[in-house]
């Protein structure tokens, strides 16, 4: 039943890709198009960059070309369409938060459902291998995906396995997750806490 779920979204996904890919657009990978504005907010992973601008505009570059090294379903230097406030880099996929708070996501851990935002609002989105983690404005924490995720060598839970503790802020690596609580104590969740 998951892999039918998954086929779904896949399907769903490359449907949606060709609404908003760019892939006749002028190529915006190059960092000489990024120098030619203010940017508010910056993201990396693997080589790749993303930035928000004053206008709300979300530019990547840095991205694996088509076809070299490995397959790429999604063009992780095109981003949808629209305005944005913030941008976070996971490994493999890419996540921007709307004015409104909501989140839209895109890139190939997107197979694994780390793409698949709950309603917002978000105030802050942190992503890792194959899993990405809101916080609210009410401090709660939501996590989605884990499709990449290995068992923890030190405990059972997984970066989507978050605490109902209250946060005030979130990080993430490759499949931990780390917040500061309201008491301002770090607590983490996922493989590899001790």
């Amino acid at each position: 039943m998951k892999a039918v779920a998954r086929l779904i979204v896949v399907a769903l996904a490359i449907v949606s890709l060709g609404a908003w890919c760019g892939c006749e657009q002028e190529d915006t990978r190059s960092i000489e198009r990024v120098r030619e504005k203010a940017w508010v907010t910056l993201d990396g992973d693997g080589g790749r960059f993303c930035a928000v601008a004053e206008d709300g505009e979300l530019r990547c570059w840095g991205c694996p070309e088509w076809g070299s090294g490995a397959a790429l379903v999604f063009d992780l230097c095109q981003p949808p369409p629209g305005s944005f406030v913030d941008v976070v880099l996971g490994a493999g996929h890419t996540c921007g938060i709307r004015p409104d708070g909501g989140v839209f996501c895109w890139g190939d851990s997107c197979l694994a459902g780390a793409c698949l935002a709950p309603d917002g609002p978000f105030v802050q989105v942190v992503a890792g291998v194959g899993h990405t983690c809101g916080l609210r404005d009410d401090g709660s924490v939501e996590c989605w995906g884990c499709g990449f995720s290995e068992p923890s060598p030190f405990d059972d839970s997984e970066p989507c396995s978050a605490p109902d503790d209250l946060f005030v802020q979130l990080a993430s690596d490759w499949d931990t997750v780390c917040g500061i609580g309201l008491d301002g104590k770090v607590r983490c969740w996922g493989s590899y806490v001790e």
